[in-house]
This record gives C-alpha cells, sequence and structure tokens, in this order.
C-alpha cells in the first residue's frame, strides 16, 4: 500500500541522517529516498483520484484531479510500472476515468488479483467495493457480461475476507451477491451462499436477510408456495427490503393464478407507498410496476394491439426494475 512507501521513506531518511552526520559523502542511499517519496506519492494520488472517479460517476459531482496527464504518464515508466500499489491503482483510475474500454476493468482485475495478499484489510476491502461498484454500473448499463465478472469479484472478495467487517457481512452484500447469481441463474452457488455465509449476518438482521433472499432463491426455481411462506417469516424493517418482499409477493399471487388475493395486495402495496413519500426515486419505481401488473390483469389476450402497446410502454418506462418479468408476462399473454 501507499503508506508501506512513505514509511520506507522515513527509514531511509534516518539512514541518510545518520550516515550524513558521519561524514559519509559517497554512497549515500538519495535515489532510495527519492525512489519511496515518488512511490508513495503516486499511489497515494492514484488511490485518492480513485475515489474521486467513482464518487463523480455516482453523483455527478466534478472535481479537478491536478498533476492527472504527467502522474498516468509517469506511473507506466520504470521503476513504477513494477511497484504494486503504483500499478494496481493505476489500472483502477484507468478502469474509472475510461470506463467505455473492457480492457481498462482487465488490466486491473488482472493487477489486482497479482497483488491482493500485499494490501491491509480495509484497503483491500475498498479495492473490492471500487471493482464490484464499477460493474454494477455496466450491468446497470446493459453490459450483462459484467454479471459473471461481478460475481467472481464477490467470490473472491468473500474468499479472502476482504467483504467482511470485523467479521460479520453486510446484509447489502448478501442481498447483492445472491441478486447477481440469481440474474446467472447460477442457483447451485447461490444456494451455498444464501446457507455459508447465513451466520455472518448481524443477529438483528439475520431472519430477515436470510428468509427474504430464500425466497428469491425459490423464485428462481419456480417453487411459489415456499416463497409465500418464506416471506411471512420475518418482519422487514428496512423499508427497501420491504418493497422487494412485498414484489416477490405480488409475483408469486400472480405466478400461481391467485388473483383475487394479487388484486387486494396491489391495493395495499400502493396505499402502502402513499403513505412512504420519502422514497424518491424508488417510489416511482414500485408506482410503475404496481401500475402494469394491473394491467396485465386486464389486458384481454385476443386484442394484439393492446397487447403490442403495452409491451412498448413497458419498454419505454424508467425506471422499472420488473421489466424483464413483465415483459415475460406479456409476451405469454
Amino acid at each position: 500500500p501507499p503508506e508501506y512507501h512513505l514509511a520506507q521513506y522515513w527509514l531511509e531518511q534516518e539512514r541518510y541522517q545518520e550516515e550524513s552526520t558521519r561524514g559519509r559523502t559517497r554512497e549515500l542511499n538519495l535515489q532510495e529516498l527519492e525512489d519511496q517519496l515518488t512511490s508513495a506519492f503516486m499511489s497515494m494520488k492514484l488511490r485518492q483520484g480513485c475515489f474521486l472517479l467513482a464518487h463523480e460517476a455516482v453523483y455527478k459531482a466534478s472535481y479537478r484531479i491536478a498533476l492527472e496527464e504527467a502522474l498516468l504518464e509517469l506511473a507506466t515508466q520504470l521503476p513504477y510500472r513494477n511497484i504494486p500499489s503504483v500499478s494496481v491503482y493505476l489500472h483502477c483510475y484507468r478502469m474509472l476515468r475510461f470506463p467505455e474500454e473492457d480492457a481498462n476493468f482487465t488490466a486491473f482485475r488482472t493487477r489486482f488479483f497479482q497483488s491482493i495478499g500485499l494490501f491491509p484489510h480495509p484497503e483491500l476491502r475498498d479495492l473490492f467495493l471500487l471493482a464490484i461498484n464499477f460493474c454494477i454500473r455496466k450491468i446497470n448499463q446493459t453490459a450483462e457480461g459484467y454479471l459473471r465478472e461481478a460475481l467472481e469479484l464477490y467470490q473472491k472478495g468473500l474468499e479472502t475476507e476482504a467483504l467482511l467487517e470485523n467479521g460479520i457481512l453486510s446484509r447489502f452484500t448478501y442481498n447483492n451477491a445472491i441478486g447477481i447469481a440469481l440474474r446467472l441463474q447460477d442457483l447451485d452457488w447461490a444456494e451455498y451462499f444464501l446457507h455459508h455465509y447465513r451466520p455472518y449476518l448481524e443477529g438483528e438482521q439475520q431472519e430477515a436477510a436470510f428468509s427474504l433472499n430464500a425466497a428469491r432463491l425459490a423464485f428462481a426455481r419456480r417453487q411459489y408456495g415456499q416463497v409465500l411462506a418464506l416471506l411471512q417469516r420475518a418482519d422487514y424493517r428496512d423499508l427497501i427490503n420491504n418493497m422487494v418482499a412485498k414484489t416477490l409477493q405480488m409475483k408469486a399471487y400472480y405466478e400461481l393464478d391467485e388473483y383475487d388475493l394479487l388484486e387486494a395486495h396491489l391495493r395495499s402495496m400502493r396505499a402502502f407507498l402513499r403513505r412512504k413519500r420519502r422514497m424518491g426515486y424508488h417510489q416511482q419505481n414500485y408506482l410503475n410496476i404496481i401500475r402494469y401488473t394491473q394491467k396485465l390483469l386486464t389486458l384481454n389476450p385476443m386484442d394484439k394491439e393492446a397487447v403490442k402497446f403495452l409491451e412498448k410502454e413497458i419498454r419505454k418506462t424508467e425506471p422499472l426494475t420488473e421489466k424483464e418479468w413483465l415483459l415475460g408476462k406479456v409476451v405469454k399473454v
């Protein structure tokens, strides 16, 4: 890490002071001093740049990053390009700075995986999260190939325990890892992960997170009755998880042809959302899901124009996280 080179610089500084006070004028360690200081500065600067670029991508902020061009050029030269902390952050920076170039992600992943054992736990965690969040942004831009990359990062981060914090696994990591495995139809790994990492969740969140994700897995296996049973096992205090559970319940009712229960459930979901007015993007997303599910219920399958019109509406509507499921139902109609 950058701090290693800074510590080495201070050690070389002490050595220099000691040798220079002895009157030695030859073979002083001035080059070592220069190299360690430059390595520390470059890796710290690149690391900070990575955090700025990651923040820009999410919050649409704009930061001024000094010496960018010179830094990127110097980092490719010897001896710096062979220094792990410089090289890893250089490739991470390029990945975030030029996200449209897939080769930058590949280069970062390769160098990062080669150097995993050299970084302390907090820094390793940051690097995994930078890479995972990058993949998720690419997936959200319809770059489906990054699903497998994201899952491999989760698997490596769990294997090295980098994604654990004081032995605890975040429920967000738990939810996201299973969600990506389900999208890849890697149901066996999802089941392994679901049970193996359940004890690593915080005690008060464990039952809710486990039952919700077990229900998601059951839905992927078309075990719709099991979905409903699992969703009744926990109190979902987290607002978003509550809505994820309600949406899963809605889909299970539809798949089971329980239309009376479904209509009552949709009314309940809408009333719930009206009481929760601080959800922003999420509120509109779930209102859209309710609206199009209700339209599915009243759609006349013999009216081909109406079917085509509904399909077109669903395709163009944003936000709509259940778009794929809704389109699948329209096609079957």
